[in-house]
């Protein structure tokens, strides 16, 4: 009741002072109700102004031409076309909250991550290495190393002055003799 009191216009033309006395409350009050009702109009107003970008949104994104863009290429036609000053946030955030968004794209790494195979002997599954060292003269010396997953044990270790795959094959395909050559024995 009070507060309807002091936000009519009916007691605009006397003092501060003599409104918050008349009314006995405090003058923090007083003044919070004040800038209240004041903030209340600033949000009506950007309130509509975010409804007009909205509709400008859809028009954008119903346009055939411009159907796949993302919030920040709508923003930057928003503030070509219609010389509308908005954060890429806030653009996001209207169209997320009104459903515009278009499908994320996953940006998925290079690697694909490999499940260790059940090892139940040896023989079975083999792992390569390359790793570099440096020498006492700060020249880099690359080994490649394979061992036997099941065993733990070291298969091949060879050094290389250069770093290339065709080193670890070789010394893959070495091993591989060896062992060739100990089963037909």
């Amino acid at each position: 009741m009070k507060k309807d009191a002091i936000l009519s216009k009916e007691l605009s033309g006397y003092s501060a002072k003599s409104v918050y006395r008349a009314l006995e409350i405090n003058k923090s009050t007083y003044y919070r109700w004040l800038s209240e009702s004041k903030t209340d109009k600033k949000r009506s107003y950007k309130e509509e102004f975010y409804e007009n970008v909205l509709s400008l949104i859809k028009q954008i994104l119903s346009d055939k031409r411009y159907c796949m863009y993302g919030h920040r290429r709508v923003r930057a036609l928003l503030k070509r076309k219609h010389n509308i000053k908005i954060g890429v946030k806030k653009v996001g955030k209207l169209m997320r909250k009104n459903g515009l968004c278009q499908s994320h794209h996953t940006r998925r790494n290079g690697f694909k991550k490999i499940e260790k195979p059940e090892v139940t002997g040896t023989n079975q599954f083999w792992q390569i290495d390359m790793t570099i060292g440096y020498l006492e003269d700060s020249m880099p010396i690359y080994t490649v190393g394979i061992k036997d997953v099941f065993t733990r044990e070291i298969l091949a270790l060879k050094g290389y002055l250069r770093a290339r795959s065709i080193n670890g094959m070789i010394a893959l395909m070495r091993r591989l003799w060896k062992r060739l050559r100990k089963l037909t024995r």
